[in-house]
């Protein structure tokens, strides 16, 4: 069977945590494979040093050109150890934006769309939905007489997004992360209740297809303890989050991995490592927590883990190591 090379629009909240720079890695890795394009990253946190740590990372990785952009910096939104390894990769590693912002995520993303061939992009979200929900309202301007959500739905084939959880028995994985307390399963998953309110008006009002891989499929897959040089900034940010442990679960890893492969692994013999649920409807609640109703033609949906999780381990940081030269 034909599989078409998926072009990618990437929103990350770089820095909270270090599987994205692991993610960011893998989707390096895949793309050298020829397994995707990336057309564009943005970072949806306050912080300044964000889209230079992503920017840093993908230099490293030969593609200094991709189009960067970022949230508008609020330094009264970061919190305590969100930046443990940001500001190193920014000021260590050659980025853009050591002297100059990067420019207005909204504005990089309006422009990789607009250029996009119709039903041509999926959008992969591996942070708060803040950046998709400006997106969806943004007005049209010079680079395309559309409004935000008119122009997603005529560009975009898909959202898969890290973000919810479905299986509160898998909420208690905190490996790598010392000092903060274990997932709550009373309260939504980190994504989504970072910014409540744009998550809701996502989910609501995308008429898209939605994917989420939940908190429970990449909790109990670790990763990042094959990455052996002090030079790359992937490393740097595992054993700078990790404090040298560098074990990590893969919940941005696999959502990327996913993104561009679906169910079945990239290597040989194809062994199918995820499923998909039924169509439905995904609503979130009050606290941020995530429900899912099976529906009928419903364009919601998300994923299972098929394979066991040091499987899924494997496969993953064979591409995390890949560029780790």
């Amino acid at each position: 069977m034909t599989h078409s090379i998926p072009t990618l629009l990437l929103d990350t909240d770089i820095g909270p945590d270090c599987d994205d720079a692991g993610a960011v890695a893998v989707l390096h890795a895949l793309a050298d494979l020829g397994l995707a394009h990336i057309a564009a990253a943005v970072c949806c946190t306050p912080d300044a040093a964000g889209a230079a740590a992503l920017d840093a990372i993908c230099a490293y990785y030969g593609r200094p050109n991709i189009p960067i952009g970022t949230n508008l910096p609020t330094a009264s939104h970061l919190k305590p150890g969100w930046q443990k390894y940001n500001l190193y990769l920014a000021a260590h590693f050659p980025n853009r934006f050591q002297a100059q912002p990067a420019p207005d995520a909204v504005r990089v993303f309006r422009q990789a769309l607009a250029t996009a061939p119709d039903a041509g992009v999926d959008l992969v979200s591996i942070g708060w939905f803040t950046n998709i929900a400006n997106l969806m309202r943004s007005p049209p301007d010079d680079i395309s007489p559309l409004g935000g959500a008119a122009l997603m739905e005529q560009k975009l084939r898909r959202i898969v997004s890290m973000a919810g959880c479905f299986d509160a028995s898998r909420g208690a994985y905190n490996v790598g992360c010392p000092g903060e307390g274990i997932f709550d399963t009373e309260r939504g998953e980190f994504n989504i209740i970072s910014d409540l309110p744009a998550a809701q008006y996502v989910v609501q009002n995308w008429v898209g297809e939605l994917l989420f891989c939940p908190f429970e499929a990449g909790a109990g897959i670790l990763t990042g303890q094959g990455l052996t040089n002090a030079q790359s900034p992937v490393y740097q940010a595992y054993a700078r989050y990790t404090e040298g442990d560098m074990r990590r679960s893969s919940w941005d890893l696999v959502t990327v991995y996913f993104a561009v492969c679906g169910e079945r692994s990239h290597l040989p013999g194809r062994a199918q490592l995820f499923a998909t649920s039924p169509p439905g409807q995904i609503s979130l609640d009050a606290q941020g927590r995530s429900r899912f109703l099976p529906k009928p033609g419903g364009r919601q949906r998300y994923i299972t883990n098929t394979a066991a999780d040091a499987e899924i381990a494997a496969v993953l940081e064979g591409l995390l190591c890949r560029g780790d030269a």
